[in-house]
């Protein structure tokens, strides 16, 4: 056309272009959905025919500009990382680094610090065991198993001293 838009319609519903198409500009649709393959878009959604949805580049990074909402379920195969990552509900994972904690890494029940000591704090004062304590680790330089501060004993409790092997029975 010389002026105006070009329209084409057609009476059967349907106009084919069987070769390439290149379009300078916007693709503007107003019929509500694309079909591209498999793929659908429709207003704000992505959506697939049949079969999964992969985004792939070729520079192996997908960058999502915003803030990201799943309601289903993730399965990751690499790593996560970041400086706020927040969890709600239950996380399922083979293990862990948390700062310089380990959870889950050198054994699926151990807990471990690449340094310094394993502090265990809490808001109360307190931290509740519920199984058998095992000590397996090095003493103190005295070759004493150190426990400051007092306490609470419930039950049977046994405790002696080396004092007490030089006791005599009367």
């Amino acid at each position: 056309t010389s002026t105006g838009n070009l329209t084409i319609d057609s009476t059967g519903g349907t106009t084919t272009i069987d070769d390439n198409l290149t379009v300078n500009g916007n693709i503007i649709s107003t019929v509500g959905s694309a079909r591209f393959d498999n793929v659908v878009i429709n207003g704000n959604e992505i959506d697939t025919v049949s079969g999964g949805l992969t985004l792939d580049s070729s520079s192996g990074t997908v960058t999502i500009d915003d803030n990201l909402e799943v309601t289903g379920d993730i399965t990751l195969t690499g790593n996560f990382n970041g400086t706020n990552v927040t969890f709600s509900g239950n996380v399922t994972a083979q293990g862990g680094t948390f700062g310089n904690v380990t959870v889950g890494l050198s054994d699926d029940q151990t807990v471990t610090t690449s340094a310094g000591k394993l502090i265990l704090d809490s808001a109360t004062n307190e931290v509740e065991i519920n199984a058998d304590i095992d000590h397996n680790g090095a003493l103190n330089t005295s070759g004493n198993f150190v426990c400051g501060g007092s306490g609470t004993f419930t039950n049977d409790v046994i405790a002696f001293s080396s004092s007490d092997i030089n006791l005599k029975k009367d």
